[in-house]
């Protein structure tokens, strides 16, 4: 009874499993009992039947919360990714940009920001003082024609030229100013002492002039509304207006009354007509229908060459009568013998 019933439980029909199918060998134990419905001799439709022998589906994955900036991505059952699995949104990209610790440097302080106004060799140097002086009366050619400001195969301005120049006037101001003291000092020298702060004096006096004066002046143009001048072309064009400067501090050592004065105005002179014939021109063309406020623009100008030739005179060439007078110490008093008379009075 008990084989019967076993016997009976086994029993497969051959329409469940397809002939090629991989898992129907004799080695193989008999799979799971059947349902009753299969019992009673009624087999399952071909259609419900899972064919493996057939790719098996895919499932997609665009909900899945692993995988939030993937879009229209499938993963199939046999391994293979799909080609827009390995290419990340653009919304990953950019979040992990902004989470990211590369942040962008400012331009001004990025090396490449000044690295074309130092591009320059000796030769552009040289033909740039020597045009300084040379062309200093001739309206906008130092500018147009030296710097190359509006041509294709000009270099623009540079910063080389006018740090060297102010630099180096340093050291020459304060080494004439010094000596134009002992030559005008009244006891030959004898008692001279070097003052060294004419030094830093001049450092931060001439530095003021080529940086914060192109400032003053660059603000002043944007609020009028003349924006043909960049910042670094206004401190190239003072920078090399202080070459008039070097002759000036040699010749102020010459021992003559006044000629210090006339030295160093003829120096400013020269400086404020290069600046002037440089920037007249943009702004009279920039304010042609305003007029009213190209003259103090202008004067403006004027006014801060003269405040720094005042403070070139009375800073490191004006000797006064103090500078003259010996600061000899006071004598020393000499030891003295008291000595007494004898007068013979005390002799009997």
């Amino acid at each position: 009874m008990m084989s019967s019933q076993l016997s009976h439980t086994h029993q497969i029909d051959d329409d469940d499993f397809p002939p090629d199918n991989p898992f129907m060998s004799s080695d193989i134990s008999p799979p799971p009992l059947q349902t009753s419905t299969q019992q009673q001799g009624q087999p399952q439709p071909s259609s419900q039947r899972m064919n493996l022998n057939q790719n098996p589906p895919s499932i997609p994955i665009d909900d899945m919360s692993f995988r939030p900036a993937m879009d229209n991505d499938t993963l199939n059952l046999t391994g293979n990714m799909d080609k827009n699995a390995a290419e990340p949104s653009n919304n990953a990209s950019n979040n992990s940009n902004n989470s990211g610790i590369n942040l962008p440097v400012p331009k001004v302080f990025s090396f490449q920001t000044y690295a074309k106004y130092f591009d320059f060799d000796t030769i552009d140097i040289q033909n740039r003082i020597v045009g300084a002086v040379k062309f200093a009366n001739t309206p906008d050619y130092f500018r147009e024609n030296i710097l190359g400001i509006h041509r294709s195969d000009g270099k623009g301005p540079d910063l080389y030229g006018p740090i060297w120049i102010t630099i180096t006037l340093v050291f020459f101001v304060a080494l004439t100013s010094n000596v134009s003291k002992y030559i005008h000092s009244d006891n030959g020298g004898a008692y001279f002492e070097y003052d060294i702060s004419h030094l830093v004096n001049a450092m931060w006096v001439l530095c003021s002039f080529v940086v914060f004066v192109p400032a003053a002046n660059f603000v002043l143009f944007r609020c009028v509304g003349v924006s043909c001048f960049s910042f670094f072309e206004l401190v190239c064009l003072y920078g090399y207006s202080l070459v008039a400067f070097f002759p000036a501090t040699i010749l102020c050592l010459l021992p003559m009354t006044g000629w210090d004065w006339t030295v160093l105005l003829l120096a400013t002179a020269l400086s404020s007509v290069l600046v002037l014939r440089n920037v007249a021109g943009p702004i009279l063309q920039q304010l042609s229908t305003q007029q009213q406020k190209a003259g103090p623009i202008l004067i403006f100008i004027m006014v801060n060459h003269f405040i720094f030739f005042l403070v070139m005179k009375f800073m490191f060439y004006h000797h006064s009568s103090n500078d003259s007078t010996p600061t000899t110490p006071p004598p020393t008093p000499s030891p003295t013998i008291a000595t007494t008379e004898y007068d013979g009075s005390g002799d009997n």
